[in-house]
């Protein structure tokens, strides 16, 4: 059998066992689920890459009595793991997959884990583990995710998923605006995937694919702020920033940071999520070596 074939079958199966197992422990309060980073791309390497899994729960999560969702979480990890060893992937044992409600992705989309300085909105890069010991800092993260998954949903609502994926990019791409004179597509893959994994996640290990996968959306995205006034179309492909519009936009996302109006909250405590991996991997007796971190 060609080697291409056996990794699509692969994969395949994963995308497959995901799917039963998110059904299995979460069953109707699952919204949708989706695949990350180098695994959506296909730029996952067996033995060095983890399978970044998003699970956007209903909000009817945030009501779910504790013992029971923190056991549906540690379920959910116990396959993450599971999957990881039987296929040979690297599990992030720091966090092993994203279990997130629906009203934290509406408040990553509005803004939430953005930093503020003198009346800026801006993303340090992130070179330590540490940073994200700040839980506000992960609302950064689940942004990117919803835009850069490569449009593959594993299981439920695929309108929203497409309606958030797009939402994302625009406004990752409103974002990046505000320090751009003029912008292109090509501008957009740039400023994305030469800021390195710790500025919005993507490096130049996902090319050429990511740029193949995304330059229509970034399109797309760039016509639909021009409707809004956003930017103005100067020729075929460039794009100049509307500033007064920018600056608003900016501003309303400040104004929801310092004066915290988000809707969403925290659901796990990654600390206890982190000792459902350590119990694991005594239990399985697993190899410590084959571990991300």
């Amino acid at each position: 059998m060609p080697r291409l074939k056996i990794m699509i079958d692969k994969r395949e199966q994963i995308e497959r066992e995901f799917k039963e197992g998110i059904v299995n422990i979460f069953g109707n309060l699952i919204e949708y689920a989706f695949f990350s980073g180098r695994f959506a791309y296909g730029a996952d390497k067996m033995n060095k890459s983890d399978i970044d899994i998003v699970i956007v729960l209903r909000n009817e999560f945030e009501h779910v009595n504790n013992k029971i969702a923190q056991e549906m979480i540690r379920k959910a990890v116990c396959k993450y793991l599971e999957i990881h060893r039987k296929y040979g992937y690297k599990p992030d044992v720091l966090f092993p997959g994203e279990y997130v409600t629906s009203k934290q992705i509406e408040d990553s989309l509005n803004g939430r884990g953005y930093h503020v300085s003198n009346g800026n909105i801006y993303l340090p890069i992130v070179d330590s583990e540490d940073y994200w010991d700040v839980h506000e800092n992960e609302y950064r993260a689940w942004r990117s995710m919803c835009a850069f998954n490569n449009r593959k949903i594993i299981i439920g609502n695929k309108k929203l998923f497409y309606r958030n994926r797009k939402k994302a990019w625009r406004e990752i791409i409103k974002f990046l605006l505000l320090n751009e004179e003029k912008i292109t597509t090509k501008r957009v893959l740039n400023l994305i995937i030469n800021g390195g994994k710790g500025y919005l996640g993507i490096c130049s290990d996902y090319e050429p694919e990511f740029s193949k996968r995304e330059s229509h959306i970034i399109k797309e995205s760039l016509q639909y702020l021009e409707n809004l006034g956003y930017v103005t179309k100067s020729s075929e492909e460039i794009y100049r920033p509307v500033r007064d519009k920018l600056n608003n936009w900016r501003k309303r996302v400040i104004s929801r940071i310092q004066n915290n109006r988000w809707i969403g909250k925290q659901i796990i405590n990654w600390n206890i999520v982190r000792s459902y991996v350590r119990d694991w991997l005594q239990t399985a007796n697993y190899d410590e070596s084959n571990r991300i971190r």
